[in-house]
């Protein structure tokens, strides 16, 4: 059962919640029903009473009902304007006995007053909360079992069936009147009975289109500024040289014109290529490849392709780089660098940081739903027979292949979470550097306004270091991130130790960056990247060209995935793509309403209203508008 509750007075008493404070049950109600307000009179209460500190709640039940109920909120209003709020989000057990809240419900654990009833707390959350023990997986640690609150709510859950479900009847009325065997020109027949003509229809054999893609695309965070020619790829200032707009590649490297994506970390995934491409900033400012190369050493049978050469030939190289990119971009970019980190946070930070935490409060509305859709991805995508298996080349053993090896070997919390780091790795965050790189230029905005918001809470609350220091549970959440037999994430500021405030900053902004912001920008764009096979598929039929023999669109065709597969993509990329979530900063259950938290957020809704009108401003101007980063289209969590 769960409950919202109201306490609203009148000049010369207090409506009261609880008849076992004295006050009469309604008469013929049903009282503290799910999503129900009820209110409650308590007569006989003088107008001066006074301020109204705390509140004890227990849940005595009756004898023939037991039921635990979850309580979002009580507000008490004294008088005409007397308004004082206690914010509680969780469950209210009888096996609990009476419970205590302060006003407002956001103290750091050394001020509380009820230390054991918060540690006593804490304990039930880590029964609940443990983190998966299963050696055999590598990839961040999750939650052992779902529990009962990170489950969806019934309506999400029926929306998120119904819609598969819709999506599945609508591909098989496109089975059963498409050919089995389409050319180019019959593809467009697939998008018909409610699926949108993806955008890669009318753009697939563009260069611009493709460098576009990898700047503002669903893996928009893998190109990289070129200092110098990787040596293992085969290229000659010959080859080079009618794609560079008159430079050398010296001159080109000098001018922070050439870039490079090298697809090493896929070396050893079966069935797909570890490429490495080369990129060219040309005096229209957009992003062009000049060389790809589908395998990292050179070789006789690894040839270097060109954009000069013959035109098929140069689209099928293209399509097996995408197809690398594709599986780089599905399972680590994507799967384990969004869902699956901030998920394993997620698991520390409900084992961790008590309900009544200022950072509890700041950071739980960003957590909703990314534990429940993980659930969901692990028992329809991750396992055999499912999406990852189907879809993709690389299959599910080398998803899972290619996740373990990259979390344990490459990611790194403060070079690749953490979004102004991740960029200045790459050599990017200098907006004069790629002029067309839009997702940095809009995702900086929102990381300016995290980190802001955030720091509103962190400043107030840690005004001086031993604050920090004394926090145990703070400190255990950062120890949590931190061990092995956590998180285990590297990189962390601080190294399980928070010492100062901007460690804490950084650390919280970058897990509310990376809920929202940094998993809307490789999520949403997904249907008009991959529903088109021959813009970037995630499955290339037969083997890798080898040679560079003149290719005809018959060699094209043939290198599509078989139809079955291309319906399945369109379903889960569709579903994928949707939203039904509230926006970023609009939060369905408030949790803060002590003045620092209620300012701080007030602020940051303004700041996300300005962060819009930027980007629509920005867009006028973009030759291939951006509009995946948009307010409206960063959901306040992972919940897809």
């Amino acid at each position: 059962m769960g409950a919202r509750m109201k306490m609203i007075s009148e000049p010369t008493n207090y409506k009261i919640l609880y008849p076992w404070l004295g006050v009469a049950d309604v008469y013929k109600r049903q009282d503290l029903e799910r999503g129900q307000t009820d209110i409650f009179n308590v007569k006989g209460i003088s107008s001066d009473f006074g301020d109204v500190a705390a509140i004890d709640i227990c849940n005595k039940g009756k004898d023939r009902v037991k039921d635990d109920w979850f309580a979002e909120w009580v507000s008490v209003v004294k008088g005409d304007e007397d308004l004082f709020q206690f914010p509680l989000n969780r469950w209210i057990r009888a096996a609990d006995g009476k419970l205590r809240f302060q006003r407002n419900d956001s103290c750091l654990p050394q001020f509380s007053t009820e230390k054991e009833q918060r540690e006593k707390e804490l304990a039930a959350k880590r029964q609940l909360y443990q983190f998966s023990t299963d050696d055999a997986i590598t990839i961040p640690r999750q939650v052992k079992m779902l529990p009962p609150d990170e489950k969806f709510h019934p309506e999400y859950d029926n929306w998120k069936e119904s819609t598969l479900k819709n999506l599945k009847l609508q591909v098989l009325l496109i089975k059963h009147t498409t050919k089995e065997s389409l050319d180019i020109s019959q593809l467009q027949d697939l998008y018909k009975f409610g699926f949108d003509v993806p955008r890669g229809v009318d753009n697939w054999e563009s260069d611009k289109h493709f460098g576009n893609n990898l700047m503002n695309g669903t893996n928009p965070y893998r190109i990289t500024l070129c200092k110098e020619i990787p040596k293992k790829l085969a290229v000659t200032e010959e080859m080079l040289e009618p794609s560079l707009c008159g430079l050398t590649s010296s001159e080109a490297i000098d001018q922070n014109r050439l870039f490079y994506i090298d697809y090493k970390d896929l070396e050893g995934i079966p069935e797909i290529t570890c490429p490495i491409a080369l990129f060219f900033v040309d005096d229209d400012d957009d992003l062009m490849p000049v060389a790809i190369q589908l395998e990292q050493e050179p070789a006789d049978d690894n040839p270097v392709f060109l954009p000069t050469d013959n035109k098929y030939t140069w689209i099928l190289a293209k399509m097996w780089f995408n197809m690398a990119d594709a599986s780089f971009h599905e399972a680590c970019s994507h799967l384990c660098y969004t869902h699956l980190v901030t998920a394993s946070s997620g698991v520390a930070f409900h084992r961790n940081l008590s309900p009544s935490h200022p950072l509890y409060r700041l950071m739980l509305p960003h957590y909703k739903n990314v534990m429940a859709i993980n659930d969901f991805g692990f028992e329809r995508l991750l396992m055999e027979g499912g999406a990852f298996d189907r879809l993709f080349k690389m299959k599910l053993k080398g998803s899972m292949t290619l996740m373990a090896k990259a979390f344990k070997n490459e990611w790194s919390f403060d070079r690749d979470a953490m979004y102004p780091n991740q960029i200045k790795h790459r050599g990017v965050e200098d907006p004069k550097i790629l002029p067309k790189y839009y997702y940095r230029n809009d995702a900086l905005l929102y990381w300016d306004a995290i980190v802001k918001y955030v720091s509103g809470i962190v400043n107030a609350h840690y005004d001086e270091p031993k604050k920090i220091e004394d926090d145990w549970e703070l400190q255990n959440f950062a120890t949590a991130l931190h061990s092995p037999d956590g998180c285990d994430f590297r990189g962390l500021p601080g190294d399980g130790k928070f010492t100062d405030k901007q460690q804490v900053i950084e650390v919280v902004a970058t897990i509310i960056f990376n809920l929202s912001v940094q998993h809307a920008a490789v999520n949403f764009g997904q249907y008009d990247q991959h529903a088109f096979p021959l813009m970037y598929s995630g499955y290339v039929s037969g083997d890798r060209p080898r040679d560079k023999r003149n290719r005809t669109e018959e060699d094209i065709i043939d290198a599509l995935p078989p139809k079955i597969l291309t319906l399945g993509t369109l379903v889960i990329m569709k579903f994928l793509s949707l939203r039904n979530t509230s926006p970023l900063g609009e939060i369905e259950s408030p949790c803060m309403y002590d003045e620092v938290g209620v300012t701080a957020h007030a602020q940051f809704r303004r700041d996300l209203k300005k962060i819009g009108h930027a980007i629509e401003e920005r867009n006028r101007r973009r030759d291939i508008p951006y509009t995946v980063l948009l307010p409206c289209n960063v959901p306040n969590d992972t919940s897809i």
